[in-house]
């Protein structure tokens, strides 16, 4: 892998997550940053959008774990 790096900012969802009950009842917006690991190689000798990373499917990735169930503490096991 050649150590290329991809950035996707401030992904947004409402979440119920926390340790208050205002959090857990009412719920409150996360914004999450990812830096992507990836060999952007194969992509940039091709320009074939299959070899490309998908910033969308990513970004849904990134919704679906954050609004699925309830924890205490986003780092918590099984988050990721």
């Amino acid at each position: 892998m050649s150590g290329d790096r991809l950035l996707l900012e401030d992904v947004r969802f409402y979440g119920h997550h926390g340790v208050s009950k205002a959090e857990q009842a009412v719920g409150v917006w996360f914004s999450v940053d990812a830096e992507l690991a990836v060999d952007l190689a194969p992509a940039a000798v091709s320009d074939d959008l299959a070899s490309a990373v998908d910033y969308g499917a990513v970004a849904r990735r990134i919704v679906e774990i954050g609004t699925q169930g309830r924890v205490n503490l986003i780092g918590a096991p099984g988050r990721a």
